[in-house]
């Protein structure tokens, strides 16, 4: 950790956790169980962000599994020619909608690949069971589409139609291939991350972190604050700064957990909400 404490910057102190995970995972991990709290916020929020704005000029070699739409087809074979074993959570983001960044593209890998080492050092799991995906279906970001180190397809973003002919494809090749695997919808726009979960939950076993993950904690926390404010359900105001999909699913796991807890009506709870967009 001395050359990871001598280096300032943390986007340079990614790059050199970067690198050692390229090429030795082992120690890679290590480090990271070791030095969590050195280690987390470089490898996740809040040096992500800045990773995944950057991930073409700090690309090193192949990390996680790219699924670009022009393959779509032969996605069951990709995923066989992996090496992927006996997968228990599986990270995917199409890089639309990366934290308040915007569309990053086949840079939004940088989200797989942190959320994945998450789940490593905070659940326990065997790193080669867990698997970050980006599902490539180009970029409508015009500063990447004129990077010439932009990894990903340099075109507009697909069709709805392409897109979910894409995921649909993927969904069933990994869930046929890793059965008990669990896929985590990561940073998706807010035009698809719902009607995903319509489309996939009662037939997969999948989630969207940004919707149910963070609504689920902070829904807990909320409901603790009414009890121990004394103010009725009704009576609060909730702003939020902010628009996206955790957003929108904060508010929509409070209203429906109020409801419940409380016995009042969840679109009376909503009434309650200020949704202010950062866009």
């Amino acid at each position: 950790m001395m050359q990871f404490d001598l280096i300032p910057e943390p986007i340079n102190k990614y790059q050199l956790l970067a690198n050692i995970h390229a090429a030795n995972t082992t120690l890679y991990y290590a480090l990271l169980c070791k030095y969590p709290e050195k280690c987390l916020p470089i490898i996740y929020t809040p040096t992500v962000g800045e990773a995944c704005t950057k991930f073409g000029g700090l690309y090193q070699r192949e990390r996680g599994l790219f699924l670009p739409s022009n393959l779509q087809g032969k996605f069951n074979k990709m995923l066989t020619d992996s090496n992927y074993t006996n997968v228990e959570i599986i990270v995917i983001t199409d890089g639309s909608r990366i934290l308040s960044l915007g569309d990053l593209g086949a840079g939004g890998m940088g989200i797989s690949l942190g959320k994945c080492s998450l789940y490593i050092v905070g659940a326990g799991l065997t790193p080669r069971r867990v698997m970050p995906v980006l599902l490539d279906v180009g970029t409508n970001n015009e500063t990447l589409l004129n990077d010439p180190h932009y990894l990903g397809q340099a075109k507009p973003r697909e069709t709805d139609e392409v897109f979910y002919k894409c995921l649909d494809e993927f969904m069933a090749a990994a869930s046929s291939m890793w059965p008990r695997a669990v896929i985590q919808f990561e940073d998706f726009s807010n035009n698809h991350c719902f009607d995903m979960l319509e489309r996939y939950q009662k037939k997969y076993r999948c989630f969207n972190d940004d919707i149910q993950g963070t609504g689920a904690v902070v829904s807990a926390g909320f409901v603790n604050a009414i009890a121990a404010s004394g103010i009725a359900p009704l009576k609060h105001r909730i702003a939020v700064f902010g628009a996206g999909s955790a957003a929108v699913g904060v508010a929509l796991a409070i209203a429906a957990l109020v409801s419940k807890v409380h016995n009042v009506a969840k679109e009376d709870v909503l009434k309650c909400f200020y949704l202010v967009d950062t866009k």
